[in-house]
């Protein structure tokens, strides 16, 4: 079981050398696109609703696990994006359900 997580690091999917970076650079496209997206994250909640908007929100997140499991490069950076516009539009529509569903009483 050891060997196996420590040699986990090399997929031979990937279509770098060694896969040095990959991460970072995943996670960079990640808050790049989500800064950018929070710009339409309150168009796109309006017009889909709090619920529906964090439904929608949350499905990216599915697509970049299994875009994990089996790690191509390009769609690992496509579910970066797409993990940065669903995260944009999630975070939104949380804050809208959370501050539509208190009360006077709940809120401090």
């Amino acid at each position: 079981m050891q060997g196996t997580v420590l040699h986990s690091n090399h997929t031979p999917n990937l279509d770098t050398a060694n896969g040095d970076g990959i991460a970072f650079t995943s996670v960079a496209i990640i808050y790049f696109v989500l800064a950018f997206a929070n710009a339409i994250a309150p168009a796109a909640v309006g017009f889909l609703g709090a619920r529906r908007g964090m439904f929608f929100g949350a499905i990216p997140y599915c697509l970049f696990i299994a875009c994990i499991l089996y790690p191509y490069l390009f769609t690992l950076y496509t579910c970066s994006v797409l993990l940065g516009i669903g995260a944009a539009v999630l975070w939104t529509a949380q804050g809208e359900y959370l501050t539509n569903n208190s009360t006077d009483q709940t809120m401090s």
